[in-house]
């Protein structure tokens, strides 16, 4: 059965019954990859990176961007995979 989100994000969902606990409504991000050592500065040019790619396509993003690292420590560092995930506006 499709829900429509609401501007609260999970009024619909509630009116219909459908709220559990834990429930996570789907978003739709723009998502830049990248391997290295998750340093301030590697952070900073990858998150630009991604806010010239949104500005070029004229896409419009909402909040603060998430960051995803996916690896032990001890992983060398051309194998780590690590992301920085801006939401899409409106999405």
């Amino acid at each position: 059965m499709p829900v429509e989100a609401s501007a609260d994000g999970q009024s619909q969902i509630k009116q219909r019954g459908l709220c559990a606990p834990g429930l996570i409504l789907a978003k739709r991000m723009i998502v830049i990859r990248f391997s290295g050592i998750t340093e301030d500065r590697l952070l900073a040019t990858k998150t630009a990176e991604l806010r010239k790619h949104v500005e070029d396509h004229k896409l419009s993003v909402t909040g603060e961007p998430v960051l995803a690292f996916y690896n032990p420590p001890w992983t060398l560092p051309f194998f780590r995979r690590n992301e920085i995930m801006l939401e899409l506006d409106g999405a």
